[in-house]
């Protein structure tokens, strides 16, 4: 005799199940994204990697202070990248925390 069993499954997108739809709904990407314990992190990790990162790039250009517009662009994408990875990261961890 083949007994069957409730299996919930998740839509392939993350939005809830197919058998219970009646989950209260997520926070926006971006609500979620300026929590202020994702942000404080991210500030964090940009500040640390940013730095390690300024230093191997850039480093001969900071010693000497040959630094002109476009090096110093170069240095605040530095530290925006890791900023941007660890707060994409952040969000979609806690958006996956919160749907499942």
């Amino acid at each position: 005799m083949i007994e069957r069993v409730n299996v919930q499954r998740k839509w392939p997108w993350g939005r809830g199940s197919v058998a219970g739809m009646n989950r209260a709904p997520q926070q926006s990407w971006f609500a979620t994204a300026l929590r202020r314990d994702i942000v404080w992190r991210s500030l964090k990790v940009s500040l640390i990697v940013g730095t390690l990162l300024a230093a191997i790039n850039h480093g001969d250009r900071i010693i000497t202070l040959a630094l002109d517009a476009d090096a110093l662009t170069k240095i605040l994408l530095t530290y925006l990248v890791p900023y941007c990875v660890s707060t994409w990261s952040a969000v979609q961890t806690a958006r996956a925390a919160e749907s499942g």
